[in-house]
């Protein structure tokens, strides 16, 4: 859990969190600051302002170690995919990772090492990098590098061609001025550098053709540099177009992300469904949540274009596709919303089979993922049991139950309704127990005030849960008693609820309270 929170600190600033806000302004603060002191180190300033450089810098330098190791352990929260050894190691080895390290390398080697000045002088010039950093909080490095990714083979060629032409160029040039200027083209090199200056039109006019062929030689060169040196601009330019065509078409990969949420499936109802994840998930923003359906393009551009959903992702195509689930970078994510597809003329039968699909799907490509998937039909449920799915929504049977309630005339639907509305605050709500009552009484823990209802048990990812069950259960020497211990883990029912249990019942780890709360301040007078 501490683990957990730090990691959350970490990340990215989010609304609400005081602590990630303010962690991010002193990251921030800190790389500005220290940049400016490289700039400012090249001038011959007072000593004052060198002690209050070196001051920033060592002050700079704590904060990005701690942020860097902090940043190792909480490694397995960025890739929970991987185990804790291989998540620190692709941390460390990720382009973050490196620049994370080379931010601070210079201020040990400068402390530690007996390195001549001018070798230090050198090094130190390594915190320049520290602006990389800036990439965490901003996407743009990430889209140049990917278009230059998407572009690499268009622009070696163009880069080549240039490159054969300088040299045709240097060498022409050589051999027609070279005898009319032997100090200033004394070699294919100094043609060379001419070359250079003038397909890229910058043209500094330090050295420059005096013969008519060298003069005309030069003009055609300067004009076929203007187009040329046109041509990577333009592929660069094309890359960007197609990569945002492919980001409103949900086409691309995602790049960077984890801890995220998936919602998959599509219907006539969607924005209220997003709207209602956000309310009930107050730390979770639209930047990490990830859509995945076969919903007409429209539709979905014309729901990212709203303010209350900028920065939400969308991958096009078949959620329950593992090429698709993979673009979505299913490994990386936390969470899994499936909720019955109606963005094609399929049957209720179809459409539960394909929710079962996923689900299967999504826990092979991650069994830690929580998953919680929504069915037609009820009959589909125990195959979600099987695939593991922790939790199952019912909405025909919630349906059909919440009117065969609400006919008896005794306002079923009403209480129904105040118990799962969260819009005054007031219902039905799901609370971590202290720590301190783990393994005592249920009685005990009610004396501690609030209207509790029950408890919910094996709380978290149903995998987790399972696995820490069999760990539990083989810790017994008596073999006949592991085998016993071993068939209640068979009977394991993740996030199950148990309503009024008698007061002896004894509160097992991954357990948390239901209670019934009102509308704060109702009762006071």
């Amino acid at each position: 859990m501490i683990r957990k929170r730090v990691f959350e600190i970490l990340d990215k600033g989010k609304s609400g969190d005081i602590l990630s806000i303010l962690f991010d302004s002193v990251v921030l603060f800190c790389i500005i600051s220290t940049v400016c002191c490289v700039f400012f180190d090249t001038f011959t300033l007072p000593s004052v302002y060198k002690k209050i450089f070196a001051v920033l810098e060592t002050a700079a330098s704590i904060v990005f170690s701690i942020e860097y190791i902090l940043r190792l352990w909480t490694a397995p929260h960025f890739f929970p995919a991987l185990s804790e050894k291989k998540a620190r190691r692709k941390y460390a080895l990720s382009f973050i990772g490196i620049i994370d390290l080379i931010t601070v390398l210079p201020f040990y080697i400068s402390l530690f090492s007996a390195l001549p000045p001018a070798i230090i002088s050198s090094i130190s010039l390594l915190r320049v990098f520290r602006l990389f950093k800036l990439s965490r909080y901003s996407s743009a490095l990430y889209v140049l590098i990917d278009v230059i990714k998407s572009r690499a083979q268009e622009l070696r060629l163009s880069v080549f061609v240039i490159f054969i032409l300088m040299i045709i160029s240097s060498v022409f040039m050589y051999a027609v001025e070279s005898k009319a200027q032997p100090d200033v083209f004394n070699n294919a090199f100094s043609s060379l550098w001419w070359a250079v200056a003038t397909f890229t039109t910058v043209g500094y006019g330090d050295i420059y053709p005096i013969t008519s062929v060298g003069k005309i030689l030069g003009t055609t060169i300067a004009l076929l540099g203007i187009g040329l040196v046109a041509v990577p601009t333009g592929i660069i330019s094309s890359g960007f177009m197609e990569l945002q065509l492919k980001n409103e078409r949900g086409l691309r990969r995602l790049k960077n992300m984890s801890g995220h949420f998936l919602i998959c499936g599509w219907r006539l109802d969607f924005e209220k469904i997003l709207d209602a994840v956000l309310k009930s998930n107050s730390t979770l923003k639209p930047d990490k949540i990830v859509l995945v359906n076969e919903a007409p393009p429209e539709k979905i551009e014309a729901l990212r274009s709203l303010p209350k959903y900028r920065g939400m992702q969308y991958i096009a195509g078949d959620f329950s596709n593992v090429e698709v689930m993979q673009k979505a970078l299913i490994k990386e994510a936390e969470r899994a919303l499936i909720i019955a597809d109606y963005s094609k003329n399929s049957s209720k039968l179809e459409i539960d089979s394909r929710t079962v699909l996923s689900v299967m799907t999504m826990k092979n490509l991650n069994s830690k993922l929580y998953v919680v998937a929504e069915l037609t039909d009820s009959k589909f449920e125990n195959n979600l049991q099987i695939s593991h799915c922790d939790e199952i929504i019912l909405t025909n049977d919630y349906e059909c139950s919440l009117l065969a309630t609400a006919s008896c005339g005794l306002g079923y639907s009403n209480v129904i309704k105040a118990l799962i509305s969260s819009a005054d605050g007031s219902g039905i709500s799901i609370e971590d127990i202290p720590q301190d009552f783990i393994g005592k009484t249920y009685g005990e823990f009610k004396e501690q005030g609030g209207v509790l209802i029950g408890l919910l048990l094996n709380t978290g990812n149903f995998y987790q849960r399972r696995k820490d069950a069999v760990r539990e259960a083989q810790k017994n020497p008596d073999v006949k008693t592991i085998v016993s211990n071993l068939q209640k883990v068979k009977t394991l029912k993740s996030n199950d609820p148990l309503l009024l249990p008698n007061d002896d019942f004894i509160i097992q780890p991954n357990t948390k309270a239901i209670f019934v709360r009102g509308i704060k301040g109702e009762n006071d007078v």
